[in-house]
């Protein structure tokens, strides 16, 4: 991995309390309006907004380091999506952890905002999941090794994006652990392979289109 973009600390909690939080104001904001999914599609893309103009200069140096490397890049996103796709169909299958998906009646309903919603529950979400992901390990030490590090920050993690999306219902909490801990695993490799959060972005978002699609 490349030294961090030196986030400042400020910017760091910001946008760990935006992205780790956001299930709460969704709920909230759900109770207005009587439907998660528009809350939760609200929510998604303004703190997309907010993540994205405040961590600007995040985006704009991890495409300079995938700029010049558009055959590596490419492989790296295919690569994410089979094994993002993988976790996600054996979760779908099996342990049925949280994954951020719309009600499908929301959908029918709510037609004319197919796209918004769609967009907010894929790339968004994905954006939102990157940036995190890069501020929680910006200040992690490689001292004791890049495989440790990829293990500790998947499973940190994976850990506080379950506890705040699923909550504390047992054994569903561990099913959600285990897929969130899967995905930041794949995205920590990502990241170590490319330097950049860009490839994890496009695969996971194409993953959770799929998953919506299925």
């Amino acid at each position: 991995m490349e030294k961090s973009t030196n986030l400042s600390v400020i910017q760091i909690l910001i946008t760990l309390i935006l992205f780790f939080g956001w299930p709460y104001v969704a709920t909230l904001l759900a109770g207005q309006l009587e439907n998660f999914t528009i809350a939760a599609t609200f929510t998604i893309h303004t703190i997309t907004l907010i993540l994205v103009v405040m961590n600007f200069h995040v985006f704009e140096l991890h495409y300079r380091r995938i700029q010049n490397k558009k055959k590596e890049t490419l492989l790296f996103i295919v690569v994410g999506f089979i094994l993002s796709c993988a976790v996600t169909i054996i979760n779908e299958l099996f342990s049925k952890g949280f994954i951020f998906t719309p009600e499908l009646a929301t959908l029918k309903q709510y037609s004319f905002f197919y796209i918004t919603i769609i967009l907010a529950y894929t790339l968004c979400y994905a954006i939102c999941f990157g940036i995190t992901f890069k501020c929680f390990t910006d200040r992690f030490k490689v001292r004791i090794g890049e495989k440790a590090v990829i293990l500790g920050s998947g499973l940190l993690f994976g850990f506080f994006v379950a506890i705040t999306q699923q909550g504390l219902e047992w054994p569903l909490l561990l099913y959600s652990f285990g897929y969130n801990f899967l995905i930041s695993l794949i995205t920590a490799y990502l990241y170590n392979q490319t330097n950049s959060i860009l490839p994890m972005i496009i695969s996971f978002s194409l993953t959770l289109f799929l998953n919506i699609l299925l």
